[in-house]
């Protein structure tokens, strides 16, 4: 794989990712809320745990999931940023519709009135004009 394709594999899974982190942080954010803190734990047998270590525990989570997603949106602004230097707008236009607002290529025909063998031509364009950038 060279890295024109990593980067458009990047870009094409990046947003799921990040709406992944953005999901687990509310689900703590939502725990933290409703956890009682600095009371003993109710559970029976094992090691007692203070509610308040379960508590730092969450937050800690918390602070890690939120530092991912923040690499994770940099790494985000890094890629497009490659199809934001390709010289040529009609490919630039295509790769952004693609990779960056996800657009499905059937839709982009429609859009740009192209058929698929267009479109596809188009597309091996864009990535040339893309690896030039790279």
């Amino acid at each position: 794989m060279n890295k024109v394709e990593a980067i458009l594999i990047s870009l094409k899974h990046i947003d799921a990712y990040i709406d992944g982190l953005i999901r687990r942080r509310n689900k703590i954010e939502a725990s933290l809320l409703s956890t009682s803190k600095w009371s003993a734990d109710k559970v029976k047998g094992g090691v007692q745990r203070k509610q308040d270590d379960i508590y730092v525990e969450l937050i800690t989570v918390k602070d890690d999931i939120e530092k991912k997603s923040v690499e994770a949106i940099r790494l985000r602004a890094e890629l497009e940023s490659y199809i934001d230097a390709v010289a040529d707008y009609q490919s630039r236009n295509l790769l952004s519709m693609l990779y960056i607002e996800h657009i499905d290529r059937y839709d982009i025909c429609e859009q740009e009135q192209y058929d698929m063998s267009t479109f596809y031509r188009k597309l091996a364009k864009a990535r040339k004009r893309l690896e030039e950038v790279i």
